[in-house]
Parts: structure tokens; C-alpha cells; sequence
């Protein structure tokens, strides 16, 4: 990639004033055309009534004048707190009127087209679910080198989007899929991540001391505990979205762990747990790795052999620890990868999305001036 600029020339005195803004069902993440960003853990299915105020005050992160413009896109409007997807669209730009000027709101449209609110609330399949385009795009359009696949791992999926070239020699989404559950037959959206994934959603059994035991179909654990108890992300003895509502800390981790298979952390040791953490991480890799070789060019049947096409992919988000387990178990030489986190701030990188249709937006500006 160039630089965070919506395009290789531009300059902070030359790109609009423009707020990139993600809303997914589990976190708000927000960005400008320079890198600054802004994150925040927001539950939609909780709390819908709130986002209104929880935008406002991120907003308020950023410098505001009279000619800035917000782009959203969305993900939210799955959320189990709207009646449909269609009633989530409508509820959740309701809430962002609120916040935000309508006037200079601009929601993504998949196929890179902008909308009005009103406009968005009336064509809702074409906004709803729309941030992997909005990322894929911004990354064929200013990347200086070809791109076949874009990898987004977050903390609840992984976005694996094909890529192909256009006429103009950039590279576009490959992909016919506009919905999650078109982009869930094709492999190119994974529900696996690496803190909100129930272990019982990876994982029927789990090997400790030699002996399977079946995890128990409960909500104990998550897959964060398994980068935590592993050193793969750090403990935060701060923060207690977890499970059991307990800190996210090694000790707790341990816990959290061993009552998948009924134990506790007085009965199970911690070198089990961290058995146990291995496992979960490798199956979720070896699902992820299959769906990247699904959708590489020409992809093999079996993802093990060494006949799949050597591919560059962009990868971004926070689920690097998961990223690099999932390259490994492809064959080699398989792709080259390029992390966006090596080329801005981890943090700007994490907020991929909502970074793109900030560049996007003030790209689509530019050229109407």
C-alpha cells in the first residue's frame, strides 16, 4: 500500500475532511484519511438505542469543521435486536442522523456507489454487510503492487475476498457474492476469530494427557482465552469482556479453559489448558487456511499439495497470531503476504474498513471537484 491517503499524491491540505465509519454488531471502529482511528466495544444487540450517543462521542475524537463528511458502512444489521436485516439497516442510520449531520453522511453502497440515508433505507440489501467491499476496493485501487486476495481477521470472522485485475491494471473484488450467506457458501466468510468464537463452535473434542474428551456445548470459554493463556495476545487485567465476565488474565484464561471438559483451575493444570488452547488455535487455522485455498487463484481440491498458484495477499486486522498459523499450514510456496499493520499503525490497520471508506468517499470528492 501507499500511504493511509485516499490516494499515493494526497496531502492533508489536498483530501477532504472525511470520517470512515464501520458499525459492526460488536465493535464501532472509526477512521480518518490520515491514520487517526478510534475503537470501541459496542454490543449492538444490547444496546441499539445507544449508538447515536456511543458515535458521538467517538465523532468527537476527530476534528470537525463545518465540511466534513462521514462515511458508513455496516455490518450491525444482523444483529438479533432487529426484527430483519432490512428493520436493522433502517434503525441503525436512524441512530447515525442522530449523530451526525444527514446532509454530509454518505453510506457505502457494495460496488463502490454512495448513498443518501433515505436513499439507503430504500435499496438496504445494497449497504447491509458491505465493509469487505469497501476494504477490497480501497486496497486494489491504491495498492502499488497486484493483489489476489485480501485477508481481514477480526474478532468475531475472517473476510477472505478474491481479487482480480481491471482494465486499468488495478485489482477489484472477484467475487459475485452480496451476502453473507453467499460469501458463507464460497468460503469467503468464515465465522471464526480470535476473541468472541465459542470454543464449542470450533472444537467437538479436545486431546489432554492422550485421551479425547468432548468439550461441553457451553459458553465457558471463547477463543480468546486461547491467545491469552498462549502469550499470542496480551492480558488485560482491565478488561472483562470475557466469557465469565472475569479480566482477561492468564489466570483467568486457565479457568475459563478448563471448564470446557469440567474441570477448574485447582483440578486441571495449566499446561493442560495451554493443550487445550493449541488445539482450538490449530483448528481454526486449518479452517481458515481451506477457505484461503479455496479462493485463491486456480485453488487446489486439497490445500496440503504444492500445485496451488503463487498469490499476493493483503492482510489486515488484529488476528495476526491466526494469520500467520493459517499461511503455514498452505503449501509453499503459496502466496507472498503483505500486513497493512507493517505498512501504517497496527491500530489504523486493525480499523481496515472503516479506514477504506474514509480514502473512498474523499477519492469519490476529489474527483467532483
Amino acid at each position: 500500500m501507499h500511504s493511509p491517503n485516499a490516494s499515493p499524491n494526497a496531502s492533508p491540505k489536498s483530501s477532504p475532511n472525511v470520517i470512515g465509519c464501520d458499525i459492526g454488531g460488536a465493535n464501532l471502529k472509526l477512521a480518518n484519511c490520515f491514520g487517526h482511528c478510534a475503537v470501541l466495544t459496542f454490543p449492538m444487540w444490547l444496546k441499539p438505542e445507544q449508538l447515536a450517543s456511543a458515535l458521538r462521542e467517538m465523532i468527537n475524537e476527530f476534528q470537525v469543521t463545518g465540511d466534513t463528511q462521514l462515511a458508513v458502512t455496516m455490518t450491525g444489521e444482523l444483529a438479533d435486536c432487529f426484527k430483519t436485516r432490512r428493520d436493522g439497516v433502517h434503525q441503525i442510520l436512524l441512530q447515525v442522523e442522530q449523530a451526525f449531520a444527514p446532509e454530509r453522511t454518505r453510506i457505502y453502497s457494495v460496488g463502490n456507489h454512495w448513498l443518501s440515508s433515505e436513499q439507503a433505507v430504500a435499496a438496504p440489501w445494497d449497504v447491509a454487510a458491505s465493509n469487505w467491499h469497501a476494504l477490497a476496493t480501497w486496497i486494489g485501487m491504491f495498492a502499488d503492487h497486484r493483489v489476489d486476495l485480501v485477508l481481514d481477521i477480526g474478532s468475531t470472522t475472517v473476510d477472505i475476498i478474491p481479487m482480480q485485475p481491471d482494465a486499468n491494471g488495478q485489482s477489484r473484488p472477484a467475487t459475485n457474492a452480496r451476502t453473507d450467506r453467499n460469501r458463507l457458501e464460497l468460503g469467503q466468510l468464515v465465522y471464526t476469530g480470535l476473541e468472541r468464537t465459542p470454543i464449542a463452535a470450533i472444537v467437538r473434542e479436545v486431546s489432554v494427557d492422550g485421551r479425547r474428551i468432548p468439550v461441553m456445548a457451553e459458553r465457558f470459554a471463547s477463543s480468546d482465552d486461547c491467545y491469552v493463556a498462549l502469550n499470542l495476545t496480551p492480558e488485560s487485567s482491565d478488561d472483562c469482556d470475557s466469557a465469565d465476565n472475569r479480566p482477561r488474565t492468564k489466570a483467568n484464561a486457565h479457568a475459563r479453559l478448563a471448564r470446557m471438559i469440567g474441570e477448574d483451575s485447582e483440578t486441571l493444570p495449566k499446561e493442560a489448558s495451554q493443550q487445550i488452547a493449541e488445539q482450538v488455535i490449530d483448528a481454526q487455522a486449518t479452517q481458515v487456511a481451506e477457505a484461503i485455498a479455496r479462493n485463491l487463484p486456480r485453488p487446489a481440491e486439497n490445500f496440503a499439495t504444492d500445485n496451488l498458484t503463487a498469490a499476493n495477499i493483503t492482510a489486515v486486522g488484529h488476528g495476526r497470531a491466526l494469520a500467520v498459523r493459517a499461511m503455514a499450514k498452505l503449501a509453499q510456496p503459496a502466496a507472498t503476504v503483505t500486513w497493512l499493520a507493517d505498512r501504517m499503525s497496527p491500530s489504523a490497520a486493525r480499523c481496515g474498513p472503516a479506514l477504506a471508506v474514509a480514502n473512498l468517499l474523499a477519492n469519490h470528492l476529489r474527483k467532483q471537484t
